[in-house]
């Protein structure tokens, strides 16, 4: 049954009829300048440091899943200050590989090179930097990745 999916997915594709994705909607009250004050305002405060890593509950016998680890900085932050064991899950090999540089003698933290989902697939991740995802097509390429 899965093969004939994807022989009818590919047909349709040739024949120019394959149901394409629906572009992003932007939302009708977003404003730039105030979006920019906001950030601005974020940061001038601290408030990553504040708000996006402050978790007291957190010791060295905790276990945080980092999903995306990007650069990695989330979970060495959070290791550092915490001493929690840390698992960071990246699908992107490059990042991958830096990540893995920076975490050289820091056994607390692993890195997974893969996704997680519900189910073994094929995803297509549209790069965005720090706001890729399988779910939104913002990003400039879209790039086929394996998940477990």
């Amino acid at each position: 049954m899965l093969l004939v999916k994807r022989v009818a997915k590919k047909v349709l594709k040739l024949l120019g009829l394959a149901k394409k994705p629906a572009p992003l909607c932007p939302n009708p009250e977003f404003d730039p300048l105030r979006h920019a004050e906001r950030v601005k305002k974020w940061q001038e405060n601290d408030s990553d440091i504040k708000f996006r890593t402050n978790y007291p509950g957190l010791t060295p016998q905790s276990i945080l899943l980092d999903l995306g680890g990007f650069h990695g900085e989330f979970a060495l932050f959070m290791n550092a200050k915490y001493g929690c064991e840390c698992h960071v899950f990246e699908v992107i090999p490059e990042l991958c590989e830096r990540i893995q540089k920076d975490i050289t003698n820091r056994p607390r933290i692993s890195l997974h090179p893969f996704g997680l989902a519900g189910k073994d697939s094929t995803e297509t991740l549209y790069l965005a930097n720090e706001g890729s995802s399988v779910h939104s097509h913002r990003g400039n390429q879209g790039v086929p990745l394996k998940s477990s």
